[in-house]
């Protein structure tokens, strides 16, 4: 059997859709416990008792234990004048949805009016919701009376509430 015959059969084996699917979806599970922090200050000689200070007031005013903190850490490298974001590991997903369900509680906040959460999205995640923003913003400029969100992965017109 010759070498390129035996690498055929080993890369069968290791890329078979079963494999590479099961690959996808353990990636995705772990990314579906993360948070992504944006705006909080960035310090190159930064540590984790540092990145600390900085993670838990922001829990705090969620009114959130620190509990369900699984790790934290910057993303990226330092660049003078960028903040880079801050990737919260936590334990499970509804402990990060209950987070997200009260991220409004930090634009109402003087001290934290610029930190802004999101999920933790791959780059396929991302571009799919970059598109759908954009369809929504187009959205709203043709019809400016109307109000549109973003629901199961579709434009929607957000109906008028009961109040």
């Amino acid at each position: 059997m010759s070498f390129s015959a035996v690498l055929q059969k080993k890369c069968d084996v290791v890329l078979a859709p079963k494999r590479v699917q099961k690959a996808i979806e353990s990636a995705t599970e772990e990314r579906s416990g993360n948070i992504i922090i944006h705006g909080l200050t960035d310090d190159p000689h930064e540590n984790n008792g540092d990145l600390k200070d900085l993670v838990y007031p922001v829990l705090e005013q969620l009114d959130d234990c620190v509990g369900g903190l699984y790790g934290f850490a910057s993303l990226g490298r330092y660049r003078q004048g960028f903040d880079r974001p801050v990737k919260l590991r936590l334990t499970s997903c509804s402990f990060r949805d209950g987070l997200l369900s009260r991220k409004s509680r930090l634009r109402n906040s003087e001290k934290f009016k610029d930190i802004y959460l999101s999920p933790d999205l791959s780059l396929e995640e991302r571009e799919v919701r970059k598109r759908l923003v954009t369809e929504m913003k187009a959205r709203r400029e043709a019809e400016p009376g109307k109000v549109f969100i973003i629901r199961g992965g579709k434009v929607v017109e957000r109906l008028a509430s009961a109040n």
